[in-house]
């Protein structure tokens, strides 16, 4: 392959020597061009001779460097498989959050509403990893829980309690949403 290579880059200098010679005089100079067809005829000897000794391999030969030589490509991983649970009716989950926040739940219930339209098993954002889940559309972030666990309403409710530091902080987590109505 080296040879090739090499027969083809002196192949590319001795045109280049040709263009030149042409350029530079407007007419050809005769033995410049004499000894620039001899090395293209010792260059196209050269890469036939490279080309026979590649075609020349047996088989079972080539097959084996080309084996060894490939790299073996990781073949993606198949998305997980969610056991999504049922989803809570509306009057539900309003009722657990205002339980759960007490005097911040009007707030609660609009991040609620505006993030997954107070429905409990929403799932989004799958493509990016990680995909956000539940009432709150909480990411599946490292010690929030598993996916499973962000899906059940209850577990959604009191992580997003403590992630909006009981309700007091909410343009933290919930950008969008605490923008469109203002919270901090």
């Amino acid at each position: 392959m080296k040879k090739i290579l090499i027969s083809l880059l002196l192949l590319l200098l001795a045109w280049s020597a040709v263009k030149t010679v042409h350029s530079e005089k407007g007419t050809q100079n005769n033995e410049t061009l004499q000894k620039i067809n001899s090395k293209k005829i010792d260059i196209n000897q050269e890469v036939m001779n490279s080309y026979r000794n590649i075609t020349e391999l047996e088989p079972p030969h080539t097959l084996k460097e080309i084996t060894l030589e490939t790299p073996v490509l990781a073949t993606p991983k198949p998305a997980p498989r969610i056991n999504t649970p049922q989803a809570w009716p509306k009057e539900r989950a309003i009722q657990r959050i205002r339980e759960v926040f007490g005097h911040n739940a009007d707030k609660a219930i609009n991040i609620a509403s505006c993030e997954s339209g107070l429905i409990s098993n929403r799932i989004s954002g799958v493509d990016r990893n990680p995909g956000s889940y539940g009432l709150f559309q909480i990411r599946g972030l490292t010690g929030r829980g598993s996916i499973e666990q962000l899906l059940d309403g209850e577990y959604n409710i009191q992580m997003a309690y403590k992630i909006s530091g009981k309700g007091e902080t909410w343009s933290k987590a919930w950008v969008n949403c605490a923008r469109k109505y203002n919270y901090k």
